[in-house]
């Protein structure tokens, strides 16, 4: 699932800016799953929590708390792909960016841009679903510079770009003016930059560079829709398996057998969805036990039965760990 993913030209554009400070690539990836392999890859994909811990680990190993920032100074919009390139082509700043905010997702979920002009001012925001931290945060303002970086670097003019971030100042940097401890991440400018024609815009590139995103999509949303068919028919496989009495017996071989796959590639779904295969289970017993539990019809000791628990105290601690309530007292 793209969910938690970021691109893998990250942790490239991290591997250059430390190698600056004569610390290899090794010494940075070791204790991560990341290969030399995955580094010359065109396109390829990190976890974002991996690459937050780089990040982090980064700024440790050069005692740069700016580290991020100077990494963010070397972002180019080409990192991005067919969405770059459909940016790098567009007639203006404001075609590109709307690109970005379009598309962006086909990279990563785990953020998202908004563009908005309000009076005389554009304001770019960044939105993202991850848990506040301090290392978190070094990862956020990465991303807000580097889209400032690319904003400069796309209208190539001077001009004042100004940074907001909603965490607390922890570097600084003359790059970019910089204001901590906003209400929102967001890169600032004058709305008629949004007209600057850009230097590198190729209308021909544009389209079919555009095409490209916009089939790359399809291509997206067909993925999740058989990854999100298969989870119905696992759960599917689970449910009759209640139904018949014998989830005892039900394992992961099992189900992958009946979907006509290996128990290795299975598990390789499950792994991207995030999920496993015990989760699953416990998610459709969860799903019964309560809609039995409301029905009122069976006692407590039937429905644990009815879910293939040996004993009604192992059930208790199973329910009272999904909704924090015992089932008699979701009962009344």
């Amino acid at each position: 699932m793209l969910l938690s993913k970021l691109p893998g030209t990250y942790v490239n554009l991290l591997i250059e800016t430390i190698e600056e400070w004569g610390i290899s690539s090794e010494e940075v990836l070791v204790d991560t799953h990341i290969t030399f392999e995955d580094l010359q890859k065109t396109y390829w994909y990190v976890d974002s929590e991996v690459f937050i811990q780089l990040l982090e680990k980064s700024v440790r190993l050069t005692g740069n708390a700016a580290f991020p920032i100077l990494m963010a100074n070397k972002m180019k919009v080409s990192h991005y792909g067919n969405v770059g390139i459909a940016a790098m082509s567009s007639k203006n700043l404001e075609q590109a960016l709307r690109v970005l905010e379009e598309f962006i997702g086909l990279y990563c979920s785990v953020f998202k841009l908004r563009l908005e002009i309000e009076g005389e001012t554009a304001f770019l925001y960044l939105t993202h679903i991850l848990v506040e931290s301090e290392s978190t945060n070094k990862f956020i303002a990465f991303l807000v510079a580097s889209f400032a970086n690319i904003i400069s670097k796309l209208i190539k003019t001077e001009s004042d770009i100004l940074i907001f971030l909603k965490q607390k100042q922890s570097f600084i940097n003359n790059n970019f003016a910089y204001k901590f401890e906003q209400v929102t991440d967001a890169v600032c400018f004058d709305r008629e930059l949004l007209n600057i024609h850009l230097k590198t815009a190729d209308e021909i590139v544009f389209k079919l560079a555009k095409k490209q995103c916009i089939r790359d999509t399809e291509k997206h949303i067909k993925s999740r829709q058989t990854k999100s068919i298969m989870r119905s028919q696992i759960i599917e496989l689970i449910e009759t398996s209640l139904i018949q009495k014998n989830i005892g017996q039900l394992n992961l071989s099992e189900v992958a057998k009946q979907l006509n796959m290996s128990s290795r590639t299975l598990q390789r779904y499950l792994e991207i969805e995030d999920t496993t295969f015990k989760a699953l289970i416990a998610e459709v017993r969860k799903q019964y036990a309560e809609a039995m539990l409301i029905q009122n019809e069976l006692s407590i000791q039937e429905i644990s039965e009815s879910l293939g628990y040996a004993d009604v105290s192992h059930f208790s601690r199973a329910f009272k760990n999904w909704t924090r309530v015992t089932p008699k007292a979701f009962r009344k």
